[in-house]
């Protein structure tokens, strides 16, 4: 990918600040101290009920992270939001690069290739966008097109909720909301940060107000670049890290060959996005939303092994459409995305060419007390690698394959007495892989004992969809003297979630809220994917992998706490952690390895034993706290202290040793300090540092975490 134009634009970015910092005019910032202590919470969410309601009052496990709170925590990447919100576990493989879970269930079978320790099962939408890995699960984050200042706020959903959005809405949902232009004729705003190990990011978008305020556009683009806090590689032969050339393939123990795969040995990631938006309030009751943009991206980071490091490099260039129409309770969303991307560089096996389209239909009414929302939705997802794998089975799917969704669902909301609220949505999926109907449904109640005390119930189950390589892989190695087959199974039974939560609500003051959530899941038919079949022909030796369902059952027990406090207009917090246990029950782990030794003829596979264990990839606590200090209007400190619990990583196909491929990751208390002080009403400078603790993985068998010092400056006009 190309990044020639990268200095001219951080440049042009930064000769931009400095120009109109000092001839900026003075405005109305909103920001942390402009909020009263009851917006501050008691935030508005969408998501939890898929109609606006006060955030005490959603149904759900839910929270809602504002712009004011993103930009006073001085994140520096969208994953880190998440550090801030309670029931996530945010792991860093390289520096900006990030593993993001919502209450664990990672890693799950534990040992199988390392892209099963992807986020499989979560759901992310920008502005009601799916966005998706539909090769083999989980999110592409350095994919999103936008930058943390383009987010007006994060509505997050703990739980399953395929119910209400489909499938892969598991163990929760991630909606970013985008920042909508206020009403005046124009307005800029941008950023500009630079700092260690040669961390560069910079935006900038312009808005406009048309029409007399009824038509609103915004415009917006981002660059990010990053460095790796090392160039060594973590080798699974030797279990020391090491350059490039020194790494073993694990699989016939030869020395592993450098080149483009591993692209820059210093470089964690490199990425440039642009987008339009445009937003139309026709009336009260009729409004409407267009969007459309690119991104281009390349990530060295943790999810396709190369069978010898844990790193490889990605990239992506895409393009994408939004829009919706929201017309007197009716509403209509039809979004898409395309382009090429390569999963494992210097592989043109991993390359493809992807096209995805949504569509769904939505209309809410009122039929005596209850509130009713039937919709319909369509999901059409194409990849196609020909152009890249060459044939003769050297591609993962070798052809255009195609998975489709298509669905009907109805929500309905009914208030038997003033306090008592009763919820249920119910949603019927048909796919064409695998060949069958799934059922998916969320039941809710809401009890408020007093104005200040909300109880509430949930039972719910979610399904995850079809994945490429699930259904189509189709790939062939050939290694000297054998023929390796990789293949899917189209009617594989998707991994399935359900759910009890109970959940506690409380204002113990005009300043201070609580809430409890503990939970119950039980997730079963997970997919695996095993070497079983080994034959010796006249050709050589025949190896096939498979994808499969295994038979273990993963049950998971735990409580989130979050405690939130606003005691002035110049303090402000959060404190939360998440308390569980995962285990799983009738699990085949493996306790020998494949073997293939041809100078001794010896060809073994994998053997087995059932087992029900201590699922420890997740760990047993993780949470945080955040404080915001304004000791004066021009100023705010803001200090969050992430702890990550410690949890065991294993790679079955690592070397077998005393610790038979598994590394410990030792909890780790993850400090980020961000001060900002505006020098003009418009124009601000800050310094961010993070992880100033200790230098060490936060993944298993990835990149060691070093600090991070940046500064920058940001400007509204």
């Amino acid at each position: 990918m190309d990044f020639s134009i990268k200095k001219h634009l951080i440049a042009g970015i930064g000769c931009f600040f400095l120009l109109f910092a000092g001839a900026a005019l003075p405005q109305d910032n909103q920001d942390l101290l402009s909020l009263s202590l009851e917006d501050l919470l008691n935030l508005e969410i969408f998501s939890a009920s898929k109609r606006s309601e006060n955030v005490f009052d959603s149904p759900l496990s839910s929270t809602v992270i504002s712009k004011e709170e993103i930009e006073s925590a001085g994140v520096t990447g969208i994953e880190e939001i998440f550090r801030l919100v309670p029931g996530f576990i945010v792991r860093e493989e390289t520096n900006g690069n990030f593993d993001v879970h919502i209450r664990g269930n990672d890693n799950i079978p534990p040992g199988n290739f390392i892209f099963f320790s992807e986020n499989m099962m979560s759901l992310v939408m920008i502005d009601g966008r799916t966005v998706f890995n539909n090769m083999n699960g989980g999110i592409l984050w350095e994919t999103l097109p936008i930058s943390v200042h383009d987010i007006d706020r994060v509505e997050i959903i703990r739980g399953p909720a395929s119910a209400l959005y489909g499938p892969n809405a598991v163990t929760g949902v991630i909606n970013f909301i985008t920042r909508k232009p206020e009403d005046r004729p124009a307005a800029l705003d941008g950023s500009f940060t630079q700092g260690t190990p040669k961390t560069r990011l910079a935006d900038a978008a312009v808005t406009a107000s048309l029409a007399d305020n009824r038509f609103k556009v915004r415009v917006s683009g981002l660059y990010e670049e990053r460095n790796r806090f090392e160039e060594d590689y973590y080798s699974f032969v030797t279990g020391r890290y090491g350059p490039p050339t020194g790494l073993f393939d694990y699989i016939n123990g030869s020395q592993a060959s450098d080149g483009e795969r591993f692209w820059k040995h210093d470089r964690a990631k490199e990425r440039m996005a642009g987008s339009v938006s445009l937003f139309g309030d026709l009336n009260d009751n009729a409004h409407l939303f267009l969007a459309g943009g690119a991104e281009e991206s390349k990530s060295q980071a943790v999810l396709m092994e190369m069978t010898s490091t844990p790193l490889s490099v990605r990239e992506s260039s895409t393009r994408f459409f939004n829009g919706t129409a929201d017309f007197y309770g009716l509403t209509a969303q039809f979004s898409g995305n395309s382009g090429t991307r390569n999963i494992q560089v210097g592989n043109d096996a991993g390359k493809f060419d992807l096209t995805t389209l949504d569509g769904s239909l939505e209309y809410e009414f009122t039929l005596g007390p209850a509130i009713i929302r039937p919709g319909i939705s369509y999901q059409r997802v194409v990849y196609a690698d020909m152009p890249y794998a060459g044939g003769d089975g050297r591609g993962l799917l070798n052809g255009e394959k195609k998975l489709t969704n298509s669905a009907a669902f109805i929500r309905s909301e009914f208030n038997p007495v003033d306090r008592l609220r009763l919820i249920a949505a119910l949603r019927m999926d048909r796919y064409n892989h695998p060949d069958n109907d799934y059922f998916t449904y969320q039941f809710a109640g809401t009890y408020r004992f007093t104005e200040k005390t909300l109880g509430r119930l949930v039972y719910s189950r979610a399904n995850r969809g079809p994945f490429m390589l699930d259904v189509h892989v189709d790939y062939n190695e050939h290694p000297e003297g054998a023929l390796i087959q990789y293949r899917g199974i189209p009617d594989l039974t998707l991994p399935t979630m359900d759910m009890l939560e109970l959940g506690f609500r409380k204002k113990i003051s005009d300043n201070i809220q609580l809430d409890i959530e503990a939970f119950y899941t039980k997730t079963d038919h997970f997919t695996t994917f095993e070497p079983d079949v080994m034959n010796l022909t006249a050709e050589g030796l025949l190896i096939m992998y498979h994808y499969k369902n295994i038979e273990a059952v993963a049950r998971q027990f735990g409580c989130t706490a979050n405690l939130e406090f606003a005691f002035s207009s110049t303090l402000r917090g959060r404190m939360f952690g998440t308390l569980q246990k995962t285990t799983l029950d009738n699990f085949d782990q493996r306790i020998s390895p494949l073997v293939i030794n041809p100078v001794e003829s010896i060809f073994l596979l994998p053997e087995y034993e059932t087992v029900s264990i201590t699922h420890k990839q997740t760990p047993a606590f993780y949470g945080g706290l955040n404080i915001s200090y304004h000791p004066f209007s021009r100023m705010n400190i803001n200090a969050s202290l992430y702890y990550l619990g410690g949890h065991v990583y294993r790679h079955d196909f690592a070397s077998y040793d005393e610790n038979t491929g598994q590394t410990e990751v030792s909890g780790k208390f993850i400090p980020l300090i961000h001060v900002d002080y505006r020098l003009v009403s418009n124009f601000s400078v800050f310094l961010t540092a993070k992880n100033f603790f200790q230098d060490s993985a936060e993944f298993g068998f990835s990149d060691r975490i070093g600090a991070l010092v940046m500064t920058g400056c940001s400007i509204t006009m």
